[in-house]
């Protein structure tokens, strides 16, 4: 191997191959949700938190947490069910409420996109006032917009009489 040189390449070369590594972002978003489903299960009464986290965390089986606590095994099952079930509801409100902070409708950039589609898209609506529903076509196809959507989008709309043809 003397006398033999390894072939060499610039490190520029390096920066289009991806990387095995999870980057900072997922790290930080993986930190995020077991802080997220630690605060949830601190939540369970402590009979459910103490089976939960035996049985999760701990990984021991039904039996065995059985044997240490000194309670049926269906005692177990039943605990560990009904602390799923809390689990779930707590973690599905947790999302919607991730959803709705985040919801694209409060960034004013979407906003505008999707105004300006409307506007340029649209050919006519059709009003309903017993129910406030509003029927939008763009020629293809079209869709009902009813409830508190509604009413913004008819006055949206009729800023446009030229482009509309609200009947």
């Amino acid at each position: 191997m003397r006398g033999k040189r390894l072939p060499t390449a610039p490190l520029e070369t390096a920066l289009g191959v991806a990387s095995d590594e999870k980057g900072p972002a997922a790290d930080a978003e993986e930190n995020e949700m077991k802080a997220a489903v630690q605060k949830a299960i601190e939540t369970l009464p402590e009979q459910q938190r103490m089976v939960t986290t035996l049985f999760y965390i701990n990984e021991y089986s039904h039996k065995e947490i059985a044997d240490f606590l000194e309670i049926p095994p269906k005692t177990v099952d039943n605990r560990l069910r009904a602390a799923r079930k809390r689990l779930k509801a707590r973690m599905i409100t947790m999302v919607q409420s991730t959803f709705h902070k985040n919801a694209p409708s409060g960034n004013e950039d979407f906003v505008a996109k999707v105004q300006e589609m409307i506007r340029t898209r649209v050919t006519f609506i059709m009003h309903e006032d017993n129910n406030d529903a509003v029927f939008v076509c763009d020629g293809k196809s079209a869709f009902r917009v009813s409830g508190e959507i509604a009413s913004p989008l008819i006055k949206f709309l009729q800023d446009f009489p030229n482009h509309l043809a609200l009947v």
